[in-house]
């Protein structure tokens, strides 16, 4: 039988300890997978402590496999480890060292022994190419813990905040709960009451409440990504906050950029606005009066494989769809998940930032150098989705696939905001593994 080790490191420019807590804080393993693969977390039971376990479920077909993992050997600021007490390999011993090369820099290593099922048959046939399929696995997992501990270390306040979240379970919510947690901030995801008392599906161990003042009285900073269009003027949610004694000293909303309209080929900055009323106008002025920062995030299409636009765009492929083509010319808007969160993180931090901040990559791409872009790296270049663009329409994504919306992230950039991956290819490559 065939025993196989794997190994992989990364250099990262925060302490041991910081980079151990990390992965002991709520929302680790959320932030680690890979989003072209993604696993379902069925139940847990602690941290990463010697003990603890985490029960995962393995698309396979229709069926879910269960992987049943224990951590043990735990060293704070040094060591775990998870072993596979049930599951898919005959063995699986993951241990992920964090070796300190200086009190700020630190060496990721992770370190596995695994025995693949059906062995030594599959090693004949199987263990190349699920070599590589660890490499992109882990190229990935080390390029988020990466950047999400040096950019929390780069934005920390002088002392951790408490988030409220409204809309924790949509593209972006469902993100940055885990995003925020691991950066050691206490996150609250604000839910409707009748989904108060649910078993939430993905077992994070974040506490939902409801939406009011008492359950959100000491809140630094208030998240609401209901995306209220711009004839709505403002949320529900943040109508209501008018009335409280206590509001929070920060409070972020997002609509959609192509809620200002069609506006063919002209350049859009964050001053533009479609003539109708909007977050940053009248029910947040009267906030910003009364001593709240309010800053209206105007987000591009939100690229992530696991839902939204780049979801359907991708059955649009597979499909081979033909119809429309008047989405070739078009300016899309996008931005990657994960620059996305820093840009939410960069706001709630910089008290600089306030009203209308677009949230975008640099440089908007016409509809069809986004689809031979993302052609050349997943699918054969023939295949073009084209049909599905005129059904969404009256959704969220279609709605932003079929408006043209040139944007620039003008204030973003002058407030010297980073991007993690600022053109689409390398967004693509790391949404994908592609890397």
């Amino acid at each position: 039988m065939g025993n196989h080790h794997f190994v992989r490191e990364c250099r990262i420019e925060v302490s041991s300890e910081e980079v151990f807590r990390w992965h002991a804080r709520p929302g680790a393993f959320e932030r680690l997978n890979p989003p072209w693969e993604p696993v379902r977390v069925l139940s847990r039971t602690g941290s990463i402590h010697d003990g603890d376990e985490l029960v995962i479920g393995i698309p396979a077909g229709p069926f879910t496999k269960r992987w049943l993992a224990r951590h043990s050997d735990t060293i704070d600021g040094e060591q775990f480890r998870d072993t596979q007490i049930s599951g898919p390999f005959h063995q699986w011993v993951h241990t992920h060292r964090f070796e300190s090369i200086d009190d700020t820099s630190t060496l990721l290593k992770d370190d596995i022994d695994l025995t693949l099922p059906l062995s030594p048959v599959s090693d004949w046939i199987g263990w190349e190419l699920f070599e590589k399929k660890l490499d992109r696995m882990f190229a990935y997992r080390h390029r988020i813990t990466k950047g999400d501990l040096e950019r929390h270390a780069a934005l920390a306040p002088p002392t951790p905040l408490t988030f409220a979240v409204v809309d924790p379970d949509g593209i972006v919510g469902s993100a940055l709960v885990p995003y925020l947690s691991t950066g050691g901030h206490r996150v609250l995801r604000v839910v409707p009451e009748h989904r108060l008392e649910e078993d939430p599906s993905d077992q994070l161990d974040v506490p939902r409440v409801r939406c009011d003042e008492r359950s959100l009285a000491d809140v630094d900073v208030l998240i609401d990504l209901t995306y209220a269009g711009p004839d709505d003027g403002a949320t529900v949610f943040l109508c209501s906050v008018h009335g409280w004694k206590r509001r929070p000293p920060v409070i972020i909303t997002a609509s959609t950029g192509t809620d200002l309209g069609e506006h063919g080929d002209e350049l859009l900055d964050d001053s533009d606005s479609s003539g109708k009323p909007t977050h940053d106008g009248n029910g947040a002025r009267s906030l910003q009066e009364k001593g709240t920062r309010v800053v209206n995030l105007r987000m591009g299409m939100v690229l992530t494989p696991t839902d939204g636009v780049l979801k359907q765009l991708g059955r649009g492929f597979r499909g081979g769809a033909k119809g429309a083509r008047d989405w070739r010319e078009r300016w899309w808007s996008w931005i990657g998940l994960d620059d996305a969160l820093d840009a939410i993180l960069y706001a709630a931090t910089n008290e600089e930032l306030s009203g209308a901040v677009n949230v975008v990559a640099p440089e908007p791409t016409k509809g069809r150098e986004f689809v031979e872009t993302l052609c050349g790296l997943q699918w054969s270049a023939g295949l073009t989705p084209l049909s599905f663009v005129n059904r969404w329409r009256t959704c969220p994504g279609g709605r932003q696939l079929a408006t043209s919306a040139r944007l620039a992230p003008s204030r973003l950039t002058q407030a010297g905001f980073n991007y993690r991956t600022p053109t689409l290819e390398a967004t693509l490559r790391h949404l994908l593994g592609c890397v």
